[in-house]
């Protein structure tokens, strides 16, 4: 806090009026999406006509991982403070001036960032002098699950795996057959260069074992859950696939050539043994039955 808001902090905070000044909030904890908006809202009394160049307005932001404290807004004299107003801020917090009239100090935040989750302060002096807190909570849906199933060495088991960027870490959990399963899984994270978990969890399934498995993301910030399914039908080793292939297409159209054969040869030898029958029948037809033949 820069030396002159805290002069005229602490003048406010002693003037013999404090005590009757008080600064509400409606909703003192606020969750939302990274990317998203969000409107924080402090309250306070006057009575008639409001005399905006009487009002002192103080937003403060306190980081969950730092100690120091932010300066969101600085509203002084009837106008905002710029030159003060910490520059991560710059082009995305104000001050609505429109409901300051109506005894609402809202700080409105626009594309809201990781880095902006933490404790905000609103210290409002008109008068007398308050302050409250209000908690931010900023999360990032893991919405985009990528999926894979590859076949594990030795080719007997599936290697299922989910991976998703979010934040804060989830819990991740796997159903098979629309139960929750017992098999082991392997979750790690990486942080990206935006703050963000890149989380990967991975079981081992039987191959020939047919289900339809899900990886579910459990969200607790934003009391969210999203999923994916891996697959939904059995899965098989090279080896049983070209068994299944010899079975089902191979042999059956080999019996069907062997019978095809064996009714030509059939057919064959019935035709040889007509045609056979027939030639014998026209021989002894040319031979006179009345001639015979002496042998000398």
């Amino acid at each position: 806090m820069s030396p002159l808001i805290f002069m005229i902090v602490m003048g406010n905070l002693f003037h013999p009026r404090t005590a009757l000044f008080s600064v509400e909030v409606p909703q003192s904890s606020f969750i939302v999406r990274v990317g998203g908006e969000v409107a924080l809202e402090c309250n306070f009394p006057f009575n008639g006509t409001l005399r905006v160049e009487e009002l002192m307005i103080i937003w403060l932001h306190s980081a969950p991982s730092q100690t120091d404290q932010r300066e969101v807004i600085s509203f002084h004299r009837g106008k905002i403070d710029l030159p003060i107003q910490d520059g991560s801020y710059r082009g995305r917090a104000t001050l609505l001036n429109e409901t300051l009239y109506k005894g609402q100090a809202v700080l409105q935040i626009t594309d809201v960032k990781l880095s902006d989750s933490g404790i905000y302060r609103c210290i409002i002096g008109y008068g007398g002098a308050d302050y409250k807190h209000i908690q931010l909570t900023v999360g990032a849906s893991y919405g985009r699950i990528h999926t894979q199933a590859e076949v594990a060495t030795g080719g007997k088991e599936l290697i299922l795996t989910c991976s998703a960027e979010g934040f804060p870490l989830p819990s991740v959990f796997w159903q098979c057959n629309k139960l929750n399963i017992s098999l082991p899984s392997n979750t790690s994270n990486t942080m990206t260069a935006d703050g963000l978990y890149n989380v990967t969890s991975a079981i081992r399934s039987e191959l020939r074992l047919g289900k339809d498995c899900i990886c579910l993301f459990w969200n607790k910030d934003l009391q969210e859950i999203t999923s994916a399914k891996i697959f939904s039908q059995a899965k098989q080793d090279p080896l049983v696939s070209e068994n299944h292939l010899f079975v089902a297409v191979v042999f059956p159209v080999c019996v069907f050539f062997i019978c095809v054969a064996f009714v030509v040869i059939l057919k064959r030898r019935k035709f040889k043994s007509r045609l056979y029958q027939r030639s014998s029948e026209f021989t002894n037809s040319e031979i006179d039955p009345n001639i015979k033949t002496d042998l000398v």
